[in-house]
């Protein structure tokens, strides 16, 4: 059976895409900013490499794909804390440097994940669908 993702690949692709900066000068800094240890995520978004402690997140996003922190805290401002509390931390690497940011970890899983746990590949019932098709297009409205 074919592998459909693969984690390190994921890393490496977005790293040699995005930066001259190595998984291991990321994993350092991440180590420092949180004083912990820290493991990657394991769904990788394709503009960002992240890692976690257990209560934090970091995240290397490309400078192509910045974070808009005040739409974050007006977000955060009214919706609690459903939004995460997230603060830049500056960049990394010289030529094509990462934006670097430390979100606070949100209970439950992600949508991706959710689907993989009940099954990504079994069609969906109509009712199942317009669900997702909601949630989905409110989320593209909200953002």
């Amino acid at each position: 059976m074919p592998v459909t993702y693969s984690l390190d690949d994921s890393i490496a692709t977005f790293l040699s895409t995005q930066t001259d900066t190595t998984r291991e000068e990321c994993d350092i800094l991440a180590r420092s900013l949180l004083s912990a240890q820290v493991s990657a995520v394991p769904i990788q978004g394709a503009f960002s490499y992240t890692v976690a402690d257990h209560s934090r997140v970091v995240q290397f996003r490309g400078s192509n794909s910045p974070l808009d922190i005040g739409v974050l805290r007006r977000a955060r401002s009214i919706h609690g804390p459903l939004v995460a509390e997230t603060n830049y931390h500056g960049q990394i690497g010289q030529d094509r440097p990462l934006l670097v940011y430390i979100i606070e970890k949100l209970p439950g899983i992600t949508y991706l994940e959710y689907q993989l746990r009940s099954g990504l590949r079994q069609s969906l019932s109509e009712q199942q669908y317009n669900r997702q098709r909601t949630l989905v297009k409110d989320f593209a409205r909200y953002f």
